[in-house]
């Protein structure tokens, strides 16, 4: 991975910050998002394999896999700290009206929501994810798991693991004239 020139970090570390707290949800919300759109680029990356129709960005999730047959609807979490039900609740209890739309066949294909985080589920999140009334459709994919779909990027830790692996994936594109991490 390049190095960022020490001069790009110089205003960041700037002790003129009046509030820390403020710069440490600027640099969460950033990353977050970097980490999205860099799944979305590892997604596209397996487009092909995937035998995918569409990769949707933004819509009722954050990312849409449109297959043959399914509709996979990738919810996309980067935390510092274990994941929560807080965390996911919106997702898990908006994909209801998701579910309903596809039963009622406005939508096309089996849905399934798939949660991928940076990090794994906290006690309270993994005891709920094993009860009973947990929806089988719903998976939450982090480091720790394996992804429910072969094609489908893992989860990373973070935003250099995920550069990483995407730099390996782009490096298998053929007739690319592109350096893979150009590509990225």
């Amino acid at each position: 991975m390049p190095e960022i020139p020490e001069s790009f970090h110089a205003d960041v570390h700037d002790d003129t910050v009046i509030d820390a707290d403020q710069l440490v949800r600027i640099t969460s919300l950033h990353r977050g998002f970097l980490y999205q759109h860099l799944y979305a680029a590892a997604c596209l990356l397996r487009f092909t394999a995937a035998g995918m129709n569409r990769l949707l960005v933004e819509r009722d999730e954050d990312l849409e896999a449109v297959l043959p047959g399914r509709h996979l609807y990738l919810q996309v979490k980067t935390r510092s700290r274990p994941l929560r039900w807080g965390d996911v609740s919106g997702a898990v209890d908006g994909f209801a009206a998701v579910r309903a739309r596809h039963s009622e066949g406005k939508r096309a294909g089996q849905p399934q929501l798939v949660i991928v985080a940076n990090v794994p589920p906290g006690p309270q999140l993994a005891t709920k994810m094993e009860a009973a009334d947990w929806p089988g459709d719903v998976t939450v994919l982090t480091p720790q798991a394996a992804a429910p779909e072969e094609w489908l990027p893992p989860a990373w830790r973070d935003l250099e693991e995920g550069i990483a692996w995407c730099t390996r994936e782009a490096a298998q594109v053929p007739f690319s004239s592109l350096a893979p991490l150009t590509l990225v």
